[in-house]
């Protein structure tokens, strides 16, 4: 029984995804991409990249952002969810603090690549260069016969 439950709490994530925000909405890494489609009315195929951090002067942090900066965003359909324990988000897409912390699971940095269908490609501990988001989103897609 105890290993059932324990079980459960670790794939409680995966199978949840994990909530983010912008503004006054809501929303879940596992149906973002279905979520903000009926939000706007146009079938995207979003990759959301979350970024989390202890705090956002750590220099990983500042290096992902500056790798994702390079990224044509809107060509891919990607968001990205700035996730940090130190402070909780007011611009953009963000998570609140204990989804930050739950993302981290004890490290200091961690970077998630989820799907539109909201698979997990990659789950990072150090950045992931610019190139490397766009095959795998693009090996994805391929795939799966999605045209963003």
């Amino acid at each position: 029984m105890n290993k059932l439950l324990l079980l459960i709490l670790v794939l409680s994530p995966l199978v949840q995804g994990y909530e983010f925000y912008s503004g006054k909405n809501t929303y879940s890494t596992q149906t973002a991409s279905d979520q903000i489609s009926k939000e706007y009315g146009y079938q995207f195929q979003l990759t959301t990249i979350v970024v989390a951090v202890s705090t956002e002067k750590h220099p990983l942090y500042i290096e992902q952002w500056n790798q994702l900066e390079m990224i044509d965003a809107e060509a891919l359909q990607l968001i990205y969810v700035s996730s940090k324990v130190s402070s909780e988000g007011k611009h953009g897409y963000y998570t609140n603090l204990d989804t930050a912390k739950e993302i981290l699971a004890g490290s200091e940095f961690r970077v998630l690549v989820i799907s539109p269908s909201g698979k997990e490609l990659k789950n990072s501990e150090v950045v992931v260069t610019g190139a490397e988001i766009e095959r795998f989103v693009q090996s994805y897609n391929k795939a799966s016969n999605l045209t963003p």
